[in-house]
């Protein structure tokens, strides 16, 4: 078997149902923890940095170009690694 197999994992455990509950739960709690430490700033941005410091012309054709923004003119995006 390979050593990913799940009759490894049950041997501590007494059923595998128990042993695959268990797995979940801790798996869980651990994307639960990581999501609430990735969202979590390291301070509030000032009163200064927020405040808008002018306004900027936009065209009104840029709603449009804002909807379509996934759409290419000349068919689908590839995307190759080497």
């Amino acid at each position: 078997s390979s050593p990913l197999s799940l009759g490894s994992i049950t041997e501590w455990v007494p059923s595998e149902g128990v042993a695959l509950a268990e797995l979940a739960a801790m798996s869980l709690r651990r994307a639960i923890i990581r999501a609430k430490e990735a969202v979590q700033p390291l301070r509030k941005t000032s009163r200064k940095d927020q405040t808008r410091i002018g306004t900027y012309p936009v065209p009104p054709e840029a709603s449009i170009w804002w909807a379509n923004r996934y759409q290419v003119p000349g068919g689908e995006i590839k995307q190759s690694f080497s």
